[in-house]
């Protein structure tokens, strides 16, 4: 009996110290536990820190590059627009703004329609055609009443796709060629002036010589008077 006593009692000492290893493990654990999630805390804001001003970083960068995006478009002679897939514009340069004499501001998010009236049917279906048929536009002739008068332009329009091929909007280019045209019929009228020019000249030098060859003749036919 007094054996079968002091073996439970061994049996239980033995769970009482397997117990309290497991209980210090748990501990151990815990406070290990403890630790690494103030760690990964530290690191979550270091981290969100650092990508916080990753993003503002890459902010400034996208912001310079839309700048000189800006300016290479301002500095260009010929309107630039940008449209989405619903024909709102969402660029133009500075060369477009001052043709129909309107802020830029003021164009972005509005459609063709929306600012020139008095082609919206017309450039409303070939943007529509553009976009369903992907198709571009080269060098079409228009003409665009402003403020300043009418003008008339050269008209590209190329489909903006995305990396599916899919249509998401338009970029367009318009050369006002008014001055052009202008210069042209100027041109074609000296070209005409000259020639008729060119035609007298040459019945003068003809009737010089008619008039020459015929003095000639007169002089000689005076003579013969004398001569009799």
């Amino acid at each position: 009996m007094e054996k079968k006593t002091k073996d439970r009692i061994e049996r239980l000492e033995t769970e009482i110290k397997h117990l309290k290893n497991e209980l210090r493990l748990t501990m151990l654990e815990k406070e290990k536990a403890k630790e690494d999630y103030f760690n990964t805390i530290t690191n979550m804001d270091e981290m969100v820190m650092n990508r916080t001003r990753e993003v503002k970083d890459l902010q400034l960068v996208l912001k310079n590059k839309a700048n000189e995006l800006q300016l290479m478009l301002d500095a260009a002679p010929s309107m630039i627009f940008y449209t989405d897939k619903d024909h709102r514009y969402i660029r133009v340069n500075q060369e477009f703004a001052k043709v129909f004499q309107m802020p830029v501001r003021e164009i972005i998010g509005k459609t063709f329609s929306e600012i020139y009236p008095e082609g919206t049917d017309y450039f409303a279906k070939e943007n529509s055609d553009v976009m369903r048929s992907g198709k571009k536009i080269i060098n079409r002739p228009a003409f665009v009443e402003t403020a300043s008068g009418r003008i008339e332009v050269l008209v590209n329009k190329i489909p903006n796709k995305d990396i599916d091929g899919n249509v998401i909007g338009i970029i367009g280019f318009a050369l006002d060629v008014t001055d052009l045209r202008r210069a042209e019929e100027e041109k074609k009228e000296l070209e005409k002036r000259l020639e008729q020019s060119k035609k007298m000249e040459a019945i003068g030098r003809l009737a010089g010589g008619v008039a020459h060859d015929l003095n000639n003749v007169l002089s000689a036919l005076v003579g013969y008077p004398d001569l009799i």
